[in-house]
This record gives structure tokens, sequence and C-alpha cells, in this order.
């Protein structure tokens, strides 16, 4: 069986937190406090700053799985339709 990425209680609670930042950022978008690019920036910062943390030993696999999420949830935020 295949490992999802969803498996193993670390990547649940990282991903948890990418998604609960992903709509904290959407919030501020529409609040109009971020635009697209800075909450887009924000989110590739977070990736890097995962990337950088994880990047020795056994968490290094899970590092980028969860750095690769917040690199998609910053592509959605740029492409998010805005209500102003």
């Amino acid at each position: 069986m295949s490992d999802n990425g969803w498996d193993h209680p670390q990547t649940i609670t990282f991903g948890a937190n990418a998604m609960f930042n992903y709509r904290l950022c959407v919030g501020l978008i529409e609040s109009g406090a971020l635009t697209q690019q800075q909450a887009a920036t924000i989110m590739l910062a977070a990736a890097n700053d995962v990337r950088s943390g994880t990047e020795d030993g056994v968490s290094a696999d899970f590092g980028e799985k969860i750095a690769s999420r917040y690199e998609v949830f910053a592509g959605w935020l740029l492409g998010k339709q805005t209500n102003f």
C-alpha cells in the first residue's frame, strides 16, 4: 500500500495547520487586510521554513510533503477570485 501522506500523525497535524493558514489568508484577503500576492508570499515563506526545519533526518520526507502543500496553497491564493 502506498503512503498517501496522511497516514502519519505528523503529516496530519502539519496538513491541518497548512489548511488553517490557507483559510486564514483567504479571510484576510476577503477583508482587504492582505493582497493575494502578500498571502501567497506568506505561504511560500511557510513552505521554506518547513523545508529548512526538516531537511535533516527522518523528517525530511514529511517536511517535503508539507512544504509542497504550502506551495499548492500559495498557487490557490494567487488564483482566488476576490469579492471586491
